[in-house]
């Protein structure tokens, strides 16, 4: 079971937001433009999985359970 505070998951799960913008190249950190299509799904398909770890992440400190997978 987790059982670190929730402030903690909290900070975790932005942590892991604010890095999934940081991985896309600078013209896709506000919306994914102007990149050939294998590219481009490649990091919808990143950005994708990460928004949903921290979805979970944040849902799961909401709850205080432990569920989220970081």
């Amino acid at each position: 079971m987790d059982r670190r505070p929730a402030e903690q998951r909290y900070s975790e799960a932005e942590a892991l937001c604010d890095q999934t913008i940081k991985d896309l190249p600078n013209s896709q950190q506000g919306c994914i433009v102007q990149v050939s299509w294998p590219n481009r799904l490649a990091s919808i398909r990143k950005a994708q999985s990460r928004y949903q770890q921290a979805l979970t992440a944040v849902d799961s400190a909401s709850r205080g359970d432990n569920k989220a997978q970081t």
